[in-house]
């Protein structure tokens, strides 16, 4: 029974320090790409973003105020 409690803590203890390395090498990883990537990128794809959502709620207004007309005439 001793040596079964050995050998899972051992594993145990392997399979820390391994998932502890993953994740410092992926957070060195997204870092990286992060620094990468020119500010003129994420300029672009923030501004994508923001005025595609404007343009939704712009088009949610419009149609809203065309289906009232509608009804009140």
């Amino acid at each position: 029974m001793t040596n079964i409690d050995g050998v899972i803590i051992i594993l145990g203890l392997a399979y820390g320090i391994y998932k502890f390395y993953e994740l410092s090498t992926r957070r060195k990883d997204r870092e990286a790409m992060i620094e990468k990537m020119s500010c003129g990128e994420i300029l672009y794809f923030s501004l994508m973003l923001l005025f595609g959502g404007l343009g939704l709620v712009i088009g949610y207004v419009i149609d809203q105020k065309k289906t009232t007309k509608e009804y009140d005439t």
